[in-house]
């Protein structure tokens, strides 16, 4: 096996350990397939969690593996694509659901 597919498939695995962790505490999309094609669920209400790959130089000095993480907020509380407004409460759904999803239990094993 060439080492660029085995980085490959490392960073795949890696991304899906993670969105695994997520979906589990119900921030991730749940994936189902039927009829051979897969579908993906949001939460509903909370916001969600997407998990990408970061390249290695974007990784801190010592890390053995990095991914980003990042939050979209529910859909109650995105800012309008037309007129750039934020709804009301949607400062305070942002820094609730942010503190919860890094407090979350075990969080501190995937960060430094």
């Amino acid at each position: 096996m060439a080492l660029r597919e085995t980085r490959r498939e490392s960073r795949c695995a890696g991304v899906a350990l993670m969105e695994r962790y997520l979906e589990a505490l119900g921030l991730g999309p749940t994936y189902t397939t039927r009829a051979g094609i897969e579908y993906r669920t949001l939460p509903e209400g909370l916001g969600w969690c997407q998990v990408l790959y970061a390249p290695e130089e974007a990784w801190p000095p010592g890390a053995d593996f990095c991914v980003v993480v990042r939050w979209h907020p529910g859909k109650a509380f995105r800012r309008d694509s037309r007129t750039g407004a934020v709804p009301a409460g949607a400062e305070t759904h942002w820094k609730e659901r942010t503190q919860a999803t890094v407090s979350a239990p075990g969080w501190g094993l995937w960060r430094r």
